[in-house]
């Protein structure tokens, strides 16, 4: 079995925008956030077009907020 690696988020990015089978949105925090899920300030990289990430982000936030009402 493999053993699990920490990489550098800007390895993990490179290899995931490398793959063809990637179409999306990656957002993520600018700074390492150990141990602190707050997002204050992000990044944010698409391979799709932007009218595109726009449309899907708005499609998650509306189901985020769907998802928050159920709880």
């Amino acid at each position: 079995m493999e053993q699990l690696q920490l990489v550098p988020t800007e390895d993990l990015i490179k290899e995931l925008f490398a793959r063809s089978t990637f179409a999306g949105v990656l957002i993520y925090a600018k700074d390492e956030n150990k141990g602190v899920n707050v997002l204050k300030d992000f990044n944010l990289l698409t391979t799709i077009r932007e009218e595109d990430t726009i449309i899907m982000l708005e499609t998650g936030i509306v189901s985020l907020r769907e998802q928050i009402k159920e709880e």
